[in-house]
């Protein structure tokens, strides 16, 4: 059971303490009678979070990334999670959120890029990364290279899926 509304006291911030490093986050949710949420960002705000349990993905941290890795930077997921970006990107493959791929040549990503453009008409680049099996920031990396070349165009922008409230620059083959 959690309480929402109650205050954290500083017997909870020191039991949090005290069994952080040793006791997994579904038992202290439970002792605290606070959801596995609640705890995950108290401990991140009183600074324990980084030791002990930082190097174990919790199905707090997977959820997080799973609600976020199509909409927001990785670094940024990265920060929120006490990780780095390559931490981020490894367990995102770990638990299919990003196609595992082998590095292509160039030729190889634009040529993917193309082919998901044509298939769909208008895409965004998060729908052309799931396509294509590449990372979103590569796929806007090739599209601006091949805007250049003149292989594709922008043709607009519409609102970001998830209620983020930004906007996704759609893209056409030429």
């Amino acid at each position: 059971m959690t309480n929402p509304e109650v205050q954290w006291t500083k017997d909870d911030e020191a039991t949090l303490r005290r069994l952080w490093s040793t006791t997994p986050i579904p038992e202290l949710s439970a002792k605290l009678r606070r959801s596995q949420y609640a705890v995950f960002f108290r401990a991140k705000q009183i600074g324990v979070f980084g030791y002990g349990q930082s190097h174990h993905w919790t199905e707090v941290a997977d959820d997080f990334l799973r609600e976020n890795i199509a909409t927001m930077p990785r670094w940024k997921i990265a920060k929120e999670l006490n990780r780095t970006p390559a931490a981020v990107i490894r367990r995102a493959r770990e638990i299919g959120l990003v196609a595992v791929k082998k590095r292509g040549s160039e030729k190889t990503n634009w040529r993917r890029v193309i082919e998901s453009l044509k298939s769909r008409g208008l895409a965004n680049c998060i729908d052309i990364a799931s396509d294509a099996g590449m990372l979103v920031g590569a796929v806007k990396q090739q599209l601006y290279r091949l805007e250049k070349r003149g292989r594709v165009r922008r043709v607009g922008t519409e609102t970001r899926p998830g209620g983020t409230g930004g906007t996704c620059v759609m893209w056409e083959a030429t």
